[in-house]
């Protein structure tokens, strides 16, 4: 054991007017630091405090409420093609890995493997919408790292409005109102689904979607909203760019 004395200075400030002579003041602080040897290469393995917030991103990284926005690396058991070795889904326990080959009568063909794989981050995202450049784009809630809410955001008459999806439905009365919003704005009529082009708006006790046609004054060319959780939007007519599944899969992305 090495004993080590370190020297340490404190600066103080007097904001009092000096009139007079001044002969200056001197104070002494004592720290005590407990300190543990390192391997003697030197460095520090700092481990960064967990983020808490609101982030936004548009990239093809599949990403599911629950998931870590910082990528780890685990052991997982996996579903293996045979005759390939693509790897397809993974579980945390063999059980469930070989109960879904049993569900899906992949027994024959597919194994599982137990394997280390990255699990968990979202790609580059921001904490800034407006970095990303988009007028939509998916937001996340994230509590210590993890995803605990996720919405489509899209942008316009200068605002955003974000719709909460892959909560099963729960939002779904909430997301129609913004659709409904959103057909006042642009006047848009009731649906129509003309040759294949599909305009205006329709809503029923499943799905509230809005589409532009061929109207290129309307920014979004389809805008929908499901009582399973889903979203989408995209700016063809008919066609999405970003999306939340809905059900149990609670994934999003944006292509």
């Amino acid at each position: 054991n090495a004993s080590t004395t370190m020297k340490v200075t404190a600066k103080f400030q007097n904001e009092t007017d000096v009139t007079g002579p001044y002969s200056g003041e001197t104070k002494t602080i004592e720290v005590k630091i407990n300190a543990e040897q390192d391997d003697g290469n030197g460095g520090m393995d700092i481990t960064p405090a967990a983020f808490t917030g609101t982030i936004y991103r548009y990239n093809t990284t599949l990403a599911h409420n629950g998931d870590s926005i910082v990528p780890v690396s685990g052991t997982k058991w996996c579903d293996i093609e045979t005759s390939s070795g693509n790897q397809y889904d993974c579980f945390d326990t063999e059980t469930e890995c070989n109960s879904f080959l049993s569900d899906k009568n992949f027994t024959e063909t597919d194994t599982c493997q137990q394997k280390t794989i990255i699990t968990g981050g979202v790609g580059d995202y921001t904490t800034d919408a407006s970095a990303l450049n988009k007028t939509y784009y998916l937001k996340h809630d994230v509590v210590e790292d993890i995803i605990t809410a996720s919405y489509v955001c899209f942008v316009y008459n200068n605002a955003e409005h974000c719709m909460k999806g892959g909560d099963n439905g729960a939002s779904f009365s909430t997301n129609t109102a913004i659709i409904q919003e959103y057909q006042t704005f642009y006047n848009l009529g009731n649906y129509i689904d003309a040759v294949g082009v599909k305009s205006g708006c329709r809503y029923n006790d499943s799905k509230a979607m809005c589409f532009k046609g061929t109207n290129n004054d309307i920014p979004f060319g389809s805008i929908e909203s499901w009582n399973d959780g889903y979203i989408c939007i995209g700016l063809s007519f008919g066609g999405c760019d970003c999306f939340i599944y809905g059900g149990d899969e609670n994934s999003s992305i944006c292509y």
